[in-house]
């Protein structure tokens, strides 16, 4: 049968995002985002000694499971030995991807990097498109969004594309979102006979502008964020040079109390600074195409054959 490691929680660490588009401002691409974005397509961590986490009969979880419930996709995730200090994670990136571009899955590879630097096993990550019902401006359908997600992490060695939240009736909070691929990876792992390794918690990835929204009660429910902080922590991906201390040190805040809940992550690849999904719609919505790099090839295909931001 297959057996359960469990470990102790050591220093949660995590990321935030919520159904937000992250923002990425400011700075003009040097050296070109052409050359950066290639790069984050194309690089190869040499983590080694990693194998599959499910056995090679077991493959991909259905997305469509006996008692009806969604599965989830596993193909990509991966152990790596020697790393068994703290609890293993998953990442997981809730945002509108409208459209999906390499920020977003370079910050993911940001994000697993420092995890391993600090001993803590990454076994993969997913994009979660929000639903329809955000309302966010300009927001266009899910079915495009999960299709040009899925097209945008092809070939990515450990990012995948989660199509429960958008899957939902309406919008659903953020907490709910973590806990769900909590649940679903938990009877995937469960399911495959044969393996022993650790089942991981999953942490959000999120800006520096989420992490400054969770400190106002008003935007956040306060019990679910606390819940959020200790069940699965944040990891914040800032600029070079953004101080978020001053929002995490505010005393009084759930933050200040869930410090060790929250590991701020710099981001200091110039040429991705001003890449954003709203300069990506504009250029398309003028005539142009994205620029080279920003935008996965497929998913520029895929929006001109549809269509989309015209």
């Amino acid at each position: 049968m297959f057996k359960i490691l469990r470990m102790h929680h050591v220093g949660m660490i995590g990321l935030g995002w919520v159904g937000l588009g992250m923002a990425y401002v400011d700075s003009s691409p040097t050296p070109s985002a052409a050359v950066c974005c290639e790069a984050a397509r194309t690089k190869t961590h040499e983590h080694a000694s990693s194998r599959p986490c499910f056995s090679s009969s077991y493959g991909v979880v259905s997305l469509s499971s006996k008692d009806g419930k969604m599965g989830i996709p596993t193909d990509k995730l991966s152990c790596h030995q020697n790393r068994r200090e703290q609890q293993p994670v998953v990442l997981v990136s809730c945002g509108s991807f409208n459209p999906p571009t390499v920020a977003h899955m370079r910050v993911l590879e940001l994000v697993r990097d420092e995890y391993m630097r600090r001993g803590i096993d990454v076994y993969g990550a997913y994009m979660s498109p929000v639903h329809d019902a955000y309302g966010k401006e300009s927001l266009i359908s899910g079915e495009h969004r999960l299709a040009m997600c899925h097209l945008a992490s092809e070939s990515s060695d450990f990012i995948m594309t989660d199509p429960w939240e958008v899957s939902q009736n309406g919008y659903t909070r953020t907490l709910y979102v973590l806990e769900s691929i909590d649940r679903r990876l938990k009877e995937a792992f469960r399911a495959d006979e044969g393996q022993i390794v650790e089942i991981p918690r999953t942490v959000l990835v999120c800006g520096g502008d989420v992490v400054e929204s969770m400190a106002k009660p008003d935007v956040w429910d306060q019990k679910l964020l606390e819940k959020l902080l200790c069940d699965h922590g944040v990891a914040c991906v800032v600029r070079s040079g953004v101080c978020i201390e001053n929002v995490l040190d505010k005393q009084g805040t759930l933050l200040h109390k869930y410090r060790d809940a929250v590991v701020v992550v710099e981001n200091g690849d110039e040429a991705l600074q001003g890449v954003s999904s709203t300069g990506v719609r504009g250029q398309v919505r003028r005539g142009e195409s994205p620029t080279d790099g920003v935008v996965h090839p497929a998913v520029v295909k895929y929006i001109k054959d549809n269509g989309l931001y015209t």
